[in-house]
């Protein structure tokens, strides 16, 4: 819940920064995107897509190294 994650699109014209639990924190925007909503809104989903990716894996990662050692059986993943 502690750790933040920055999505961005458009080479970081856009960035998108959400907490482990998928909270938006912080938007950034370059105004050079600004005149054009249709490619803005694009690049808005898209840094937000990256951004959750991010919480997802950095989610992951921590996860294994937590759990690294534990006998789980086959097929069982945490968090249940």
């Amino acid at each position: 819940a502690q750790m933040e994650v920055t999505g961005q699109s458009g080479g970081g014209a856009v960035k998108i920064t959400l907490s482990g639990k998928f909270e938006a924190r912080k938007v950034t925007i370059d105004p050079a995107v600004l005149g054009d909503a249709e490619m803005l809104e694009d690049l808005l989903v898209a840094a937000m897509n990256d951004a959750v990716t991010k919480v997802n894996e950095e989610s992951n990662r921590r996860m294994s190294a937590v759990t690294a050692g534990m006998p789980l059986p086959p097929g069982m993943k945490l968090p249940f």
